[in-house]
């Protein structure tokens, strides 16, 4: 594996943790909602 390849397989898994994060960011976004409508 050249040093190039690597370092596009690197940007592409920081890439995904990314992806994830705000996934689970909007997932928790969505939950506050709902229960502050419940609480409501």
């Amino acid at each position: 594996m050249s040093r190039k390849e690597k370092k596009k397989l690197e940007d592409e898994i920081k890439l995904t943790k990314l992806l994830k994060a705000v996934a689970v960011l909007e997932i928790i976004k969505t939950l506050v909602e709902i229960i502050d409508k419940l609480l409501k």
